[in-house]
């Protein structure tokens, strides 16, 4: 498989109670079309979307869309597929119940990193593919916990990029993961920020996510870790995916 395009995505959709984040299913991970794994098994690499919070099955599709024909536009000719998870948690748009909203969210943005590492070992190890990570806002907290669940289990697949936009993770989280994701991921980590987005900032300013990534950077650069400031025209994926003027 040469050309660009979506072509399916690894679901994990039902696994977790929207109210709670209790576990409803225990499995490792489920994959649409059933074929996914032989569509992809051609292709020298393959970048996987991991969406944000407050996204359906339908809304979590939108944004790989939107990833393909940017990523496309930019001249990636290499297969883009989503990781789609139980992020439209319950009471999420509520004020009153927001701040138990959020918490749910995380901890199955949390859980949901072992589902993404199992895939990632599954696939590198039976089809020696590299693969580029792409993560929004609480995308970026479920990439996190991949890597340190790759990491606890000693088998690191060849992570080629990380790219960050809108990064929910919090410049303590992205310190204390600085060591794992350079170890992890062989060429680069950028991470997209801005000081003007207008939902970070909320988090930050309330105090229930300080110091976020994606509006206030790491905190840090090195040989691997890239902060890119930006200024899209809002917290919204396609806002970001716009101003993006080059990928890897």
């Amino acid at each position: 498989m040469s050309s660009s395009g979506v072509v399916g995505r690894v679901t994990t959709r039902g696994y977790y109670d929207r109210r709670t984040g209790g576990v409803l299913r225990a499995r490792r991970y489920s994959v649409y079309p059933p074929n996914l794994l032989g569509m992809l098994a051609g292709s020298p690499e393959i970048s996987i979307m991991v969406h944000g919070m407050r996204n359906d099955s339908a809304g979590a599709a939108s944004k790989v869309s939107i990833a393909s024909e940017r990523l496309a536009y930019l001249g990636y000719v290499h297969p883009v597929i989503g990781f789609s998870y139980d992020s439209d948690v319950v009471g999420a748009h509520l004020r009153r119940g927001h701040v138990r909203a959020l918490g749910v969210a995380r901890a199955i943005a949390e859980k949901n990193g072992f589902h993404l590492a199992a895939f990632l070992e599954d696939f590198a190890r039976s089809h020696g593919i590299t693969i580029r990570l792409l993560g929004h806002s609480l995308g970026s907290e479920v990439i996190v916990s991949a890597v340190r669940h790759l990491r606890k289990g000693g088998h690191a697949p060849p992570i080629r990029s990380v790219h960050l936009f809108a990064a929910s993770a919090t410049r303590a989280e992205m310190a204390s993961a600085r060591h794992m994701l350079n170890e992890a991921v062989s060429d680069v980590i950028k991470n997209y920020y801005h000081e003007g987005d207008e939902e970070l900032a909320r988090g930050h300013d309330s105090g229930l996510n300080p110091y976020p990534a994606g509006l206030c950077g790491t905190g840090f650069d090195d040989e691997k870790f890239q902060n890119i400031p930006v200024a899209p025209e809002n917290h919204r994926f396609a806002s970001y995916a716009a101003v993006l003027e080059s990928f890897p």
